[in-house]
């Protein structure tokens, strides 16, 4: 979350290193975080100014009516830290590189890469659901049928709830897989087909208004108190499944100084059968600009 103090800020752009892979690689998860600009990246992070919406108007004056001293137009400033994130360093040897019938180096190189795109996602998301419930920050929790493991499935009644309650203009909510298949059945099982693209791909897109996407990995978890976990935290009884709403106008995804570190097998003087190692690097940000609102979630509600 951005920290505000008063004032504006101007930053000197320092251009990033990026690897051309990860640029480049494209997913649903977070394309609809808010982007940042080249100008506002810095080597400390990412500099935000925000125009402080305190306008005050008058009606019914008098023609006699004048003008006190012009009011000033209040700034805040803030710089969102990048965060470092690393691979473990991961090793191929010169056997398996001669004897297997694939690119073994490049395989790895790709499935980091894919694999580094999935956990930060995961993270963003994470960083910009909601604690709990709250008037600006709205927890939803689904209401329908029993699933048979003491939660209700998410229903369309559920996405009305959370459109009556979230304030946001420009937002997305990211599904998780339970309740994308919680919502395909209830599709099925309403005389009106409104949700899916079609049968045979199953998607869901646009419900009463609010875009949809699917993260079919997505692992974010609420408690049975509804309160959000820690990310990798241990399984508990009444976990629940979160589906998340990113607010392009409230959030930020952004990449800097990436890169890749090889070391060939020539250099290798630790194994007797050669190794090359690799492992990615770099800094990140996935995160929310304001803590106190246009944030939101649905969860599931206990039976």
């Amino acid at each position: 979350m951005a920290v505000f103090t008063d004032d504006a800020s101007l930053n000197k752009y320092v251009a990033p290193i990026l690897l051309e892979s990860i640029q480049v690689l494209d997913d649903n998860f977070t394309q609809y975080f808010g982007k940042v600009s080249a100008g506002a990246r810095s080597a400390d992070g990412v500099n935000i100014n925000l125009i402080v919406n305190d306008f005050q108007f008058e009606t019914g004056v008098s023609v006699d009516d004048t003008f006190g001293e012009p009011e000033k137009v209040a700034d805040k400033k803030a710089i969102v830290p990048w965060t470092n994130f690393t691979s473990k360093v991961y090793r191929v040897s010169d056997t398996d590189i001669r004897k297997l019938t694939y690119n073994k180096e490049t395989a790895i190189k790709g499935s980091i890469v894919k694999s580094l795109n999935a956990k930060l996602a995961t993270d963003a998301l994470h960083a910009v659901a909601p604690t709990s419930d709250a008037s600006e920050t709205p927890v939803i929790q689904t209401t329908g049928e029993d699933r048979g493991d003491g939660s209700k499935a998410m229903t369309k009644k559920d996405v009305l709830k959370l459109k009556e309650r979230y304030d946001g203009r420009n937002f997305v909510l990211v599904l998780c897989k339970q309740h994308q298949i919680d919502l395909l059945a209830d599709e099925l099982a309403s005389s009106e087909k409104t949700v899916l693209t079609n049968l045979k791909d199953g998607e869901v897109r646009r419900i009463l208004g609010i875009d949809m996407a699917v993260n079919e990995r997505l692992d974010i978890k609420y408690t049975a108190a509804a309160v959000k976990k820690l990310i990798g935290a241990d399984p508990a009884a009444g976990d629940k499944h979160a589906s998340i709403v990113v607010e392009e106008a409230n959030s930020m995804f952004d990449k800097y100084s990436l890169g890749i570190q090889y070391q060939g097998k020539d250099k290798d003087f630790t194994y007797k059968v050669p190794h090359s190692r690799l492992r990615i690097y770099g800094e990140f940000i996935g995160e929310q600009i304001q803590d106190d609102k246009m944030r939101g979630a649905v969860i599931d509600g206990a039976v």
